[in-house]
């Protein structure tokens, strides 16, 4: 049982059954009691973990990086067996809570970039997968802001990975989700903003995202998954493999649409794997049409040098 008073987190890493591997979550005795940052995945094993190692009873607050399940899968859980308020952010909450709207507008997205109705009907099957251990009874985040405030804990929106990525901080330290992963190129997901209707600009929100890093370079980086040494060295990673898969496509990337770009890489037509793909082909084309903005930011960050080649023959 996780019972040692402190102002630094505790790591807890538990297994997950998705391809991404184990996941951290952490916990934080704040002054306005114990805080959970994140919860694993919707597994027995997960649930069994949770009741032996974190003090359900004690538990104030739950703060969710992201909605994918790794990440907030046993919050359902933790809801039932705790008085915990349980904290998500406000966009992430509407797409649970409008599902059918969510789904609605993501036929409509897909649609746009080229795919057929046949495709759709397994892309509302996708949706409806991630609808899932949704809390009864999430507080949105921005409503409640100064609360989480006082309990020694700021918050920054890092979108990218997802629509609404959070990174916490507190004391020294940045608990920042799937926004730096080692090794790993997190593939942004289709996704929606919901009182707009609009489609996620991960592209976007990413380079935005890449200017806020620079904050959070003198706390020490607690991640979802693995260890992170350094801001740059996730940011070079993620751009190099970015520049290298846009550079061996880069025709069909220039003159075909976002679902023939897709069927041209996903050979055996999972369902799933065109999901995934549709959000990475998306994030590269909108990468091409303004290519400065990325730019500017990794010079930002002091590193566009190390990328420059890469980056040239991305546009060439």
């Amino acid at each position: 049982m996780a019972n040692t008073r402190s102002n630094e987190p505790q790591v807890f890493t538990l297994n997950t059954p998705y391809p991404v591997g184990a996941v951290h979550i952490y916990t934080l005795h704040s002054v306005g009691g114990l805080v959970l940052f994140d919860t694993g995945p919707p597994t027995p094993s997960c649930f069994n973990f949770l009741k032996s190692h974190i003090n359900l009873k004690d538990l104030k607050y739950l703060l969710i990086t992201h909605c994918h399940a790794d990440h907030y899968g046993a919050a359902a859980f933790i809801e039932e067996h705790s008085k915990t308020k349980i904290v998500i952010s406000k966009n992430d909450i509407l797409k649970h809570t409008q599902g059918e709207k969510r789904i609605k507008l993501t036929k409509e997205i897909f649609r746009s970039l080229g795919f057929p109705s046949k495709d759709l009907t397994e892309v509302e099957s996708i949706v409806k997968s991630f609808l899932v251990n949704f809390p009864k009874n999430p507080s949105p985040l921005e409503d409640i802001a100064t609360e989480i405030r006082t309990l020694g804990i700021d918050y920054i929106h890092c979108g990218g990975h997802s629509s609404d990525d959070i990174v916490y901080l507190t004391n020294k330290y940045a608990i920042t989700g799937d926004i730096l992963l080692k090794g790993i190129f997190q593939t942004p997901l289709i996704d929606v903003k919901m009182e707009s209707g609009a489609r996620f600009r991960s592209y976007e929100s990413y380079c935005d995202t890449l200017n806020k890093l620079k904050k959070i370079k003198k706390y020490k980086i607690l991640p979802g998954h693995r260890e992170v040494s350094s801001v740059e060295e996730i940011v070079l990673f993620y751009v190099s493999k970015m520049f290298s898969r846009i550079i061996s496509i880069k025709q069909c990337l220039n003159n075909c649409t976002v679902y023939e770009t897709v069927m041209k890489i996903v050979k055996d037509n999972n369902p799933f794997k065109k999901f995934i793909k549709a959000g990475e082909i998306a994030f590269f084309k909108d990468f091409l049409e303004n290519p400065e903005l990325l730019k500017k930011q990794l010079i930002h960050l002091g590193i566009f040098d190390n990328v420059k080649n890469l980056y040239l023959q991305a546009l060439i």
